[in-house]
């Protein structure tokens, strides 16, 4: 299993990226799940490119082409990790990651 950044809310909940491995190591049943981020291949571009959600639910897409979807799916982990990282800030992981003059 990879590492991940688990996030323990004060209400009790749990907060990751989620993964296979992750829940069974934990046990866990009842799910939530949200999707925040997305990898999506852009025919026009014949590029993969990370899709990410604004707080208001707004999907943006990152102006970054990837080759390979692989690589595209490491930057969307990166993303991910580094927004439970940042989890109940008032950091926008926008701001965090300087995104803002990459979103389309």
């Amino acid at each position: 299993m990879q590492e991940q950044t688990v996030v323990i809310t004060p209400d009790g909940r749990l907060v990751a990226v989620y993964d296979d491995a992750l829940k069974e190591v934990l046990g866990l049943e009842d799910l939530q799940l949200e999707r925040a981020t997305n990898v999506r291949w852009d025919e026009d571009s014949q590029a993969w490119y990370v899709w990410i959600k604004d707080s208001d639910g707004k999907e943006h897409r990152v102006h970054l082409p990837f080759s390979k979807r692989s690589d595209a799916i490491n930057f969307e982990l990166e993303i991910l990790n580094g927004v439970l990282e940042t989890f109940g800030s008032n950091e926008s992981p926008i701001d965090r990651f300087s995104l803002k003059g990459l979103l389309e």
